[in-house]
Order: C-alpha cells, then sequence, then structure tokens
C-alpha cells in the first residue's frame, strides 16, 4: 500500500561559484510542490505515517518534486558576509553549474491531496489539514484501509 501527500514546500539549493575572481555561493529560495510518499508495509509504517500527518512535517518518506520549483529569491554570499546589492552580484555570479538542496521545509497547514493506492483500489481526495481529512468521507475509507495492516 502506497500512501502520497501533495503539497507546497519551501526549499533552499546552493550553488558554489566566484564573483570577480572571488570564492562564494548563492542561495536559492524556492517554493516547489512535492509529493511525500508513504510505502506502507507494516502498523509502526502506519504510526509514522499518521504521526507526521498530524504534526505535518513529513519526516519519515520519501519525496519527490512535481513541478518546476518557482525561484522566490536569491542570496549571495562569501566567506564573511552577505553581498549586497543582490542584483549586481546576480549579474556577476559564475555558479559552477551544481545546485545541492540544502533544506525542503513543509510548514504550511495546508495540502492540495492525499492518494492511497493498494492492489484493490485506488482512493482520492482533495483536503487542506488533518482536521479536514478526519471529518472526510474519503478520509475515513483511507483510515479504515490503514486499519486493516498489522
Amino acid at each position: 500500500m502506497k500512501i502520497t501527500f501533495s503539497g507546497l514546500t519551501r526549499e533552499v539549493e546552493r550553488e558554489n561559484g566566484t564573483i570577480d575572481d572571488k570564492e562564494c555561493h548563492a542561495l536559492f529560495y524556492n517554493k516547489a510542490i512535492y509529493r511525500f510518499i508513504y510505502e506502507i508495509t507494516d502498523k509502526a509504517k502506519v504510526n509514522l505515517l499518521l504521526s507526521d500527518f498530524k504534526a505535518m512535517t513529513f519526516d519519515n518518506c520519501d519525496y519527490e518534486e512535481t513541478d518546476g520549483g518557482e525561484n522566490n529569491s536569491i542570496r549571495f554570499f562569501n566567506s564573511e558576509q552577505e553581498i549586497e546589492p543582490a542584483e549586481e552580484a546576480a549579474v556577476k555570479f559564475l555558479g559552477d553549474g551544481i545546485q545541492e538542496r540544502i533544506s525542503l521545509d513543509y510548514n504550511y497547514d495546508w495540502l492540495h491531496s492525499i492518494a492511497l493506492e493498494n492492489d484493490e483500489n485506488q482512493i482520492f481526495l482533495e483536503t487542506a489539514n488533518f482536521h479536514d481529512f478526519m471529518s472526510a468521507e474519503k478520509g475515513q475509507e483511507i483510515l479504515e484501509q490503514l486499519s486493516k495492516i498489522h
């Protein structure tokens, strides 16, 4: 059985490079839609899923970006401090082309959807949060499926 949550995240990526031949790095602050995927094999995984969902943390799962992120801002730093103005630094920045994710935060209090898939059926629910999930008919169907896991 697989449960997939989809929601908006904030991600920060780092790219090393130079400005005027001096080492520096850029931090890209993006918003992106991510899928948080739980493979449910036993009761312990069900408990992790429900705990993560209730806290809206999604720490104990696999994840994937579903569509291109929206770059909200870029900041530039040398070894000592932030480089300002950022607009001027952006023109001069020569990056190495390798962006490494340094954080992925999901601290919004709403989701786009939840989907349950197993051999028998699929249940899809557009929902906002744990409370809405618990009160929705399809949310109860998903909980019923999860209660069958031992």
